[in-house]
């Protein structure tokens, strides 16, 4: 009886116009949203990456300083929660670090590729990279906005798999700087790397 009645309202509700018009707008609105954010990571993600791992590499190179003059000095006594805070600052900065750099690395030869295998010269394809945010905001429409996407589909399928590399191989740089920060301590304070 309910799933009579239920859809019986939703037959009403999808034959009214003005209903329809709701829909088609509340699903341009939600598509609009999408599009905004996959531009704007397409356009920040480099930008992030490097602003990030300059910042990171002056942190590790901090922590590191740390480590080496405070922490590993034989005649100094420090607090087991300071040094293991410091260890956990220099293990994520290094962390960070490296994931930023192969993060970036993988970026810029994705882009790399991608500008060399699908444009018939190297300055087009940059050209043609570069100005792909600004075709998609001029070509928007939000009446069409499938439409919108249709127009520039190769190079949106491009960019975003650009963009799922550049991720996977920070999240891989994250996963490896761990096993370097443990290679890279010398024995007499290898217990550091567990804290």
């Amino acid at each position: 009886m309910k799933i009579i009645f239920l859809s019986d309202i939703f037959n009403q509700f999808s034959e009214n116009s003005e209903a329809q018009v709701i829909l088609m707008y509340a699903e341009n609105i939600f598509l609009f949203i999408i599009f905004s954010y996959a531009l704007f990571a397409i356009i920040t993600t480099p930008i992030m990456l490097f602003y990030s791992a300059i910042d990171n590499f002056f942190k590790w190179k901090k922590n590191n300083s740390l480590i080496t003059n405070e922490i590993c000095c034989e005649d100094t006594k420090n607090h087991p929660i300071y040094v293991s805070k410091v260890c956990n600052l220099y293990k994520k900065s290094l962390s960070r670090f490296v994931g930023n750099v192969l993060g970036l690395f993988t970026w810029n030869v994705c882009s790399l590729i991608y500008i060399l295998f699908v444009f018939p010269d190297f300055k087009t394809g940059v050209v043609n990279y570069f100005i792909f945010p600004f075709e998609v905001i001029e070509s928007y429409t939000f009446s069409n906005m499938t439409g919108s996407l249709y127009q520039n589909s190769a190079s949106w399928f491009y960019m975003l798999a650009i963009l799922g590399a550049t991720f996977v191989s920070y999240q891989l740089g994250k996963m490896i700087a761990p096993i370097l920060f443990r290679k890279k301590l010398p024995d007499t304070y290898k217990k550091l790397s567990l804290a």
